[in-house]
Formats: C-alpha cells, structure tokens, sequence
C-alpha cells in the first residue's frame, strides 16, 4: 500500500466512512494531498548535496468547503503534515523541519477548487513550536536542554490479552510476536519482530521494523512517528493504545 492509499486509510478508520455522509464537498481530503505532493515536487530547492522539500503549506479552499472540513481541520492538517514527511523521504528530499500545513479559507477558489502555496522557511524564522520539536535527523545542531523522558504506557485493547498494559523502559522496547521481544503480543496478524518504541528527546517514537502487515497509528500506516497520548496503535491488526505523562 502506497503513500496516498495508507493516509485514505486513515481517514476511512478515523471516521468511520462517515465524512462522505455528514458533508459532501467537491474537494474531498486525497485530492489536497495530491496537490500538496504536487506542490512539494514543483518547488523543491536544489543545495548542495541535498534537495530540500518546502516546510510550509497554505491550502487554499471556497469558504463553503472550509468549512465543511472545520470539524476536523487539525487532525486533517497533521495527517496531511506525515503524509508529505513520508513523501519526502521516499523521493529522496531534505525536510529542515516537520511540513505544517494550513487549510484556509480564500474567496476567489471556486468551489471544487485547490489552491496550494508551498515554499521553504528557514527554521529560525519560524514561530512554531511544532517545528522547533522536529525531529528529523538532519545535520543542524543545536543546543537544548535535557528534557526529562515522559512516562508512558501501551495498552491492549482487543485479543485474547485484552486490558493487558506495558509500562515502557526509559530506553527502547521491541514488540512483536517473538519472545525476545520487550513487548510481546500473542496474535499470528503480529510479525516476530514487528515494531519497535523508543524516547528521543521528551516524546515517544514508534518505528516499523519492517513488518509483514504494516504498522498503523490512528489508522495510518507509518514508518517511524512520534506518539501523542491517546494514539491508537495497531500491529497488523493486534490494536494497543498509548498514553503518556510527564
């Protein structure tokens, strides 16, 4: 499954094939992703060595179909925001920090209409706290201060280990099938090794290890991506849920 099929994924999963039904624009969110990675394409910058991929994103859109989006514009905005991470790096492209994507409302975009403006901020112009937490890897250093590990946890929430938590180490944990693992789910859709979960900075990760069934997380298939509290994490189909605290 590509890309573009694993972010429809997410969006089927998110609402439950609801979206269609509550409201029905002209625009529906894979044709702005398209557009976005059209825009990326169109307006990379050669450096030298690397190709940098612009950071940031206005989606231009009718004022009728904004606001159709609205109810769940930031959820769509952040999906949209891995969405062009996974994109960049499979067609080789540089990222100097998270892609932020804004959906806005513009009066002459017809309805049915996309707009995109993209192009690449430097990170030290930039406001955004979200941007100045990337993580990246990519040769910039900066200096921080430590930041103290949140306390997390996964929880199963379906199978035979129903109500099952792990309290996670301070470094990383491997989950799948295998007993080796730090973390082993007992469900034959789970590979031997299928994931792993690790702190870097003051936030958790989740990496697939190149798993039979893919890695999900709020039903979008990720490679490597960073948890918030309340993510629903699935392995193939074995369903967890993280919470974090600090």
């Amino acid at each position: 499954m590509g890309v573009l099929g694993r972010f429809e994924g997410w969006l089927e999963g998110m609402f439950e094939g609801t979206v269609t039904r509550v409201f029905r624009p002209r625009v529906q969110p894979a044709d702005i992703a398209k557009r976005l990675e059209r825009s990326m394409e169109a307006n990379k910058t050669v450096g030298v060595g690397k190709v940098f991929a612009p950071n940031t994103y206005e989606v231009g859109l009718n004022p009728r179909e904004h606001e159709g989006f609205e109810r769940y514009r930031a959820s769509l905005e952040r999906e949209m925001s891995s969405y062009l991470q996974d994109r960049a790096r499979e067609m080789n492209l540089t990222l100097i920090t998270r892609p932020q994507v804004k959906l806005l409302p513009q009066e002459n975009v017809r309805v049915g209409g996309v707009q995109v403006r993209s192009w690449l901020e430097d990170i030290d112009s930039s406001d955004n706290a979200e941007q100045a937490e990337f993580t990246q890897p990519i040769e910039i250093q900066r200096t921080r201060r430590p930041q103290q590990v949140q306390t997390a946890t996964l929880t199963v929430v379906a199978g035979s280990q129903n109500g099952q938590r792990y309290n996670l180490p301070s470094g990383r944990a491997r989950m799948g099938r295998g007993l080796e693992n730090e973390i082993v789910i007992e469900d034959a859709r789970v590979s031997r090794n299928h994931a792993e979960i690790y702190p870097r900075g003051n936030e958790w990760y989740l990496r697939d290890l190149g798993s039979t069934n893919g890695t999900y997380v709020n039903g979008y298939g990720i490679r490597e991506r960073a948890l918030e509290s309340g993510d629903r994490v699935s392995l193939g189909g074995a369903e967890l849920v993280f919470h974090s605290r600090r």
